[in-house]
């Protein structure tokens, strides 16, 4: 996805393997800087605890503690598995956060690769206790990985310090793939995306909505299906559109191992949801459905 119509200030950062923007509207340039930079640093701070590649983060130390162990895991760790979790039931276990194993985990021993396709266990794969803020898993087979989740959740949690410093209008974007756009009331324009990178894409207008897109263009049959246990090859890309980035990051991977069928009955189940599909092969009409209707420019 491509942003358009340009923003007053517009501020970078490295992070999670990718590169975030924040496109900020407002008359006080050097507020919008410093609240970026807060931004930032809390980006930062959920690379830090999200990293399964880390030593010592939250989702290290529960992949490396025994299988049955309660580890007790930071406030966003917990709130963003919790995410994951309800869209990994809602989405049938098409969207699951527990498949490290099939990711390229480098601290996975051969045993559990093996374990990793036996059949499932009587009790749940990841279990989160939210009173005392942890989480345990069922096996070494469950390997947390909030690579497909992590980085809309860090957009939301960005999005809410920018507000804190009362930035009129944001668009947060975390490498292209995944946009939030936050207006108060009154703020005008809405903000301009595609659906794609060029400008033949279909466009979007977005004031307070979430939009991320799943494909294998950039790393390749990366999209492991949690229900079938294996890589996806489909073509083209799906994108998903949410009140909140981190559930517009998952859906759009559920979405895309999902017939668009089963689609469209997610999101006539869910109204705030929105899909669309590049074209199937024999067809020039993009697929759209539910909430993205509404965002589409005619």
């Amino acid at each position: 996805m491509s942003a358009s119509s340009p923003p007053t200030v517009e501020c970078r950062h490295e992070a999670m393997a990718t590169c975030f923007r924040i496109l900020g509207r407002g008359s006080d340039q050097r507020q919008i800087r410093q609240a970026a930079l807060a931004a930032f640093a809390e980006i930062d701070h959920l690379e830090r605890m999200f990293s399964r590649f880390r030593e010592g983060s939250d989702v290290h130390r529960a992949n490396e503690a025994p299988p049955g162990a309660w580890i007790r895991v930071g406030r966003d760790t917990l709130d963003c598995l919790e995410i994951a979790l309800r869209v990994s039931a809602a989405s049938g276990g098409r969207f699951d956060p527990g498949l490290g194993s099939w990711t390229g985990d480098p601290f996975l021993v051969e045993a559990d690769i093996s374990a990793s396709i036996a059949p499932p266990a009587p009790v749940p794969a990841l279990e989160l206790n939210l009173e005392t803020r942890c989480v345990r898993r069922a096996s070494h087979a469950v390997r947390i990985d909030l690579g497909a989740i992590g980085k809309g959740y860090a957009l939301d949690r960005a999005a809410t310090i920018l507000a804190d410093w009362e930035i009129p209008a944001v668009l947060l974007d975390a490498g292209g793939s995944t946009l939030l756009a936050r207006n108060v009331a009154g703020a005008l324009p809405h903000w301009s995306a595609r659906l794609g990178d060029d400008d033949a894409s279909p466009e979007l207008t977005v004031s307070d909505m979430a939009v991320a897109g799943s494909g294998l263009g950039t790393q390749g049959a990366h999209i492991v299906d949690g229900r079938a246990r294996s890589s996806s090859t489909r073509p083209g890309r799906v994108w998903a559109c949410a009140p909140t980035a981190a559930l517009a990051d998952a859906w759009s991977t559920a979405f895309f191992l999902m017939p668009w069928n089963e689609v469209e009955s997610v999101c006539v189940e869910n109204p705030e949801l929105g899909a669309a599909a590049t074209p199937e092969h024999g067809h020039n009409r993009l697929h759209t459905c539910g909430a993205m209707l509404s965002l589409l420019v005619p």
